[in-house]
C-alpha cells in the first residue's frame, strides 16, 4: 500500500473514531478497514482503545469548580453595556471552557499513546535481544560501526554515549516490526546488552522523550528514549553474563 493511501486511511480513522458507532461515516470507514490489511485493523483497534482510555482518564481530571464561574464572570463584567455583547461574551467563555477540556484530553491522549508506543518498542527489542545471531561488523570503535552501516541504513547512524562502563562489541542492520533499525552489542561489567537505534516516527513517538525504563522478562531492564529526532532502546540483561548471540 502506497504511503499516500496509508495517510488517507489514518486520517479517515482519526475522524471516524470520534464519532458514535451508529454514524454513517464511521460505518463506511469501518467497512473499508475490515477489507484492508492487518496493519489497518490493528491501528483502528488501537485508536479506539486510546479514545476509551482518554475518556476514562478525563473522568479523573479534577476541573476546578470556580473555573467556569470565573470565565463567565469575567465575560459578564466586560459586557454590561450591551446585551448582545453580554451574550457573545458568554459564548466566548463557553468556547474557552471547551478548549480547556479539549486541551487536557489531547495531553492525556498523547501521554497514553506514547506509553503504548514505548511498551511496544521495549517488547520488540527484548524479543530481538534473545534472538540475535552473528554480528556482521565486529569492532570496538563506534565510529567504525557507524561508517560500516551508513550505506545499509536509511537514516544517519549515530551511536549514543552509554558511558565509560560500556564497551562496543559490534553491530549490524536488523529490523523491529519490519522497520529498519541499527543493532549494536555492548559489554558492561561482564554482561552483554543490546542497543537499537530507530526512527521515532516509525513507532509513533515524538522526537524527544526522556529515558524511560521498564522491567521485562528474564530480568531485563529495557530503557527507551528519543533525542534529536533519533530513537534508542537499550536492553540490559544483568541476570546473565552470557552473550545473547550464543
Amino acid at each position: 500500500m502506497a504511503g499516500s493511501e496509508r495517510d488517507r486511511l489514518r486520517r479517515l480513522m482519526g475522524e471516524a473514531a470520534a464519532l458514535p458507532p451508529d454514524d454513517d461515516f464511521r460505518r463506511e470507514v469501518e467497512a473499508e478497514v475490515s477489507s484492508a490489511g492487518t496493519w489497518v485493523k490493528e491501528e483502528w483497534l488501537a485508536l479506539l482503545r486510546f479514545d476509551e482510555e482518554m475518556r476514562l482518564a478525563l473522568r479523573r481530571v479534577p476541573v476546578p469548580p470556580q473555573l467556569k464561574h470565573a470565565l463567565l464572570t469575567t465575560a459578564d463584567t466586560q459586557s454590561r453595556r450591551r446585551r448582545f455583547s453580554w451574550f457573545l461574551s458568554r459564548r466566548v467563555a463557553a468556547v474557552m471552557f471547551v478548549v480547556l477540556i479539549a486541551s487536557t484530553a489531547l495531553v492525556l491522549r498523547q501521554s497514553s499513546t506514547n506509553t503504548n508506543s514505548l511498551n511496544k518498542v521495549a517488547l520488540l527489542a527484548m524479543s530481538e535481544h534473545f534472538g540475535r545471531g552473528v554480528l556482521s561488523v565486529e569492532t570496538r570503535n563506534p565510529s567504525d560501526l557507524e561508517r560500516a552501516l551508513a550505506d545499509q541504513i536509511p537514516f544517519p547512524v549515530v551511536l549514543p554515549d552509554l558511558g565509560e562502563n560500556f564497551q562496543l562489541a559490534g553491530g549490524q542492520k536488523c529490523a523491529l516490526a519490519k522497520h529498519t533499525v541499527v543493532y549494536s552489542l555492548w559489554r558492561s561489567e561482564g554482561h552483554f546488552h543490546s542497543l537499537y537505534q530507530f526512527q521515532p516516527r516509525d513507532f509513533g513517538l515524538p522526537d524527544t522523550i526522556e529515558r524511560t525504563t521498564v522491567s521485562g522478562n528474564g530480568g531485563c531492564a529495557v530503557t527507551v528514549w528519543t533525542e534529536y529526532g533519533r530513537g534508542y532502546v537499550l536492553v540490559a540483561n544483568p541476570s546473565s553474563p552470557e552473550d545473547p548471540r550464543e
